[in-house]
């Protein structure tokens, strides 16, 4: 019996190779080739898939087993318009409840954005991502809220991951957007607020590759 450790390592080399986009969107995931590549044998593989596959990068079918997910152009911008309304009724509650140390705490993951960026850890950028934008869900003291903006906040991140040229990208265009939101609701106004929060969703779907939604990538050999 291998060490749990292994289905960890085939999980992050999988991970790795979608994020760097070395595995495509309706690329299956055979088990068999998987382990042979890596020289484990099925049972982390499997283990792994199963992991990403309750994270959203992977759906299973009866027909196709495992494979990357591949949304549709409308799945994609219907996620989004759904996460700016449930951004903006965050954004609405958590300016009555604001106060200067939630404001220090959003300059921070401002000042930890920039760094984070010229890494360019992928991983560790979305991460912080996410928590920028659950902190409103979070001043705003709706748990239901928060649970329906996280569940699509990740979905949303994952459609960036397989659509955005995050490695190709100059310039950071998400900080100037952040940072309009959050002089927003220094200022506590809220129409600022849902003006940048729009702004910033449009300006996120504006830099995702679409024409390359409908494309079908076959990859006989995936690269791990």
């Amino acid at each position: 019996m291998e060490p749990l450790n292994i289905e960890d390592f085939v999980y992050s080399k999988i991970k790795d190779a979608i994020f760097k986009r070395h595995i495509r969107p309706n690329t299956r995931l055979i088990e068999s080739k998987i382990a042979e590549q890596l020289k484990v044998s099925r049972t982390p593989v499997r283990g792994a898939i199963k992991k990403l596959a309750h994270e959203g990068f992977v759906q299973l079918s009866n027909n196709r087993g495992a494979s990357i997910v591949k949304p549709t152009i409308k799945e994609i911008i219907d996620t989004f318009a759904v996460r700016a309304q449930l951004e903006k009724m965050a954004a609405a509650k958590a300016i009555e409840l604001i106060t200067s140390e939630d404001i220090v705490r959003f300059e921070h993951f401002l000042a930890e954005e920039s760094k984070i960026f010229e890494d360019r850890d992928i991983g560790v950028y979305y991460n912080l991502n996410y928590e920028f934008h659950i902190h409103l869900a979070t001043i705003s003291n709706n748990q239901i809220l928060k649970e329906y903006l996280s569940s699509i906040i990740n979905r949303s991140h994952i459609y960036l991951i397989l659509y955005e040229n995050f490695y190709q990208l100059e310039y950071n265009p998400s900080y100037a957007e952040h940072k309009a939101i959050v002089e927003a609701l220094r200022q506590k106004e809220i129409d600022s607020s849902e003006l940048a929060i729009e702004n910033h969703m449009q300006s996120t779907i504006g830099g995702l590759r679409l024409d390359e939604v409908d494309k079908n990538f076959y990859n006989e050999e995936l690269i791990i």
